[in-house]
């Protein structure tokens, strides 16, 4: 990795080496993560989840659970399922060196942590109602032009073979 430091008016280019870890916006960041937590949740939280499904009983229970690389959703219409969810979210996954942080954490469970009716998640809004509705998520271009929101990258014409 090159960085370019300033130093009295001139820039001169000095390598450094990095030991651990990724840079974060490294092309293999997001699919390394993605690889890490999925094996979390297969190893981990799918086996917790479907003792606390068998656990609940309840018939005719609607559920969402979406994983978007580091980022966890988990909606259900049974509350205790939602509950138990929760539990193992703010418990962690110390095996993977995984905590939860709580003030990223939105439930409309109560323990007054934001919430309500809809969530915003990856550029989705998931409604409460049933079955679980959802629709793009707009708030982020809210009072920007939608020029500003395109990006094109032109390509140079190109004459017909003959």
């Amino acid at each position: 990795m090159s960085l370019k430091i300033g130093t009295g008016g001139r820039c001169k280019t000095r390598r450094y080496l990095k030991t651990r870890g990724l840079v974060q916006g490294d092309p293999l960041s997001a699919a390394l993560c993605d690889l890490y937590y999925g094996d979390m949740v297969k190893r981990q939280l799918e086996p917790a989840m479907e003792k606390a499904v068998l656990a609940s009983k309840k018939k005719g229970t609607t559920r969402l659970f979406v994983r978007g690389v580091d980022d966890f959703a988990f909606a259900s219409t049974d509350e205790d399922e939602a509950r138990a969810f929760l539990g193992l979210m703010e418990a962690g996954f110390p095996d993977y060196g995984c905590v939860i942080r709580r003030e990223k954490t939105v439930t409309n469970l109560g323990a007054g942590r934001g919430g309500g009716e809809e969530l915003a998640f990856c550029g989705a809004m998931f409604g409460a109602e049933s079955p679980f509705g959802v629709r793009p998520d707009f708030t982020s271009y809210h009072g920007s032009s939608i020029v500003h929101t395109l990006k094109l990258q032109l390509q140079p014409e190109t004459a017909p073979e003959s």
